[in-house]
């Protein structure tokens, strides 16, 4: 992390969101958001899909549904940098809304959904797919669920670019000392500049 180019924190981990399956469910390997759909409901679960949502929404595991319709929060120049211009508001937001409606509408996504809930619903085997990050990779994996951690499946013409979250340590606040102080920090990082999804969901899978 520099600024004007000087130091100010060094990231030592990383982390995102990605689709996970429940293998006692379903083996199939859905191309689309839409076959994900049909293959949850094919294996007869509660929920075919289950993604934390709430009342409030929840943009950080929304984020890569929308980037799909090829909106972003920022806009970003040539060389990948983020610029202060919002992209929010444009054709692919307007895509990207009647898409939550008619999700909503079909009752694949629900706003009573909880992360509680989502978690309950997979852990318990009452959802074939899951969005979510690699804390809950970690509780099926303890809970004795066979699972297995896909890409984020796309709905529109782009591939999903899902949000990444940086965790910093950062220099003390003293100008004179060398001793540096655990702190969180979240951010996008620039799509042009950003790892493959694919590596994530390696990372998701040891």
């Amino acid at each position: 992390m520099t600024y004007d180019g000087k130091t100010y924190g060094v990231p030592y981990a990383v982390e995102s969101v990605a689709l996970v399956r429940n293998n006692k469910l379903t083996s199939d390997s859905p191309k689309t958001f839409d076959e994900m759909i049909a293959s949850g409901k094919k294996a007869g679960s509660e929920y075919p899909f289950v993604v934390q949502m709430g009342t409030d929404g929840d943009p950080y595991h929304f984020y890569a549904f929308e980037t799909s319709f090829g909106n972003e929060v920022f806009k970003q120049s040539a060389d990948g940098s983020y610029t202060s211009d919002l992209t929010l508001g444009g054709e692919g937001a307007s895509e990207f809304t009647q898409w939550l409606k008619e999700q909503g509408a079909a009752k694949t996504l629900n706003p009573n959904i909880t992360s509680d809930i989502a978690k309950d619903a997979f852990l318990k085997g009452n959802a074939a797919y899951m969005l979510t990050g690699p804390w809950n990779v970690t509780a099926a994996k303890e809970a004795g669920l066979d699972v297995s951690v896909l890409l984020i499946l796309p709905q529109a013409a782009r591939k999903p670019s899902p949000s990444l979250v940086f965790r910093c340590s950062t220099r003390a606040p003293r100008p004179r000392t060398r001793s540096w102080s655990t702190s969180s920090s979240s951010t996008w990082r620039p799509r042009k500049h950003s790892p493959s999804c694919s590596s994530w969901v390696d990372a998701f899978r040891q």
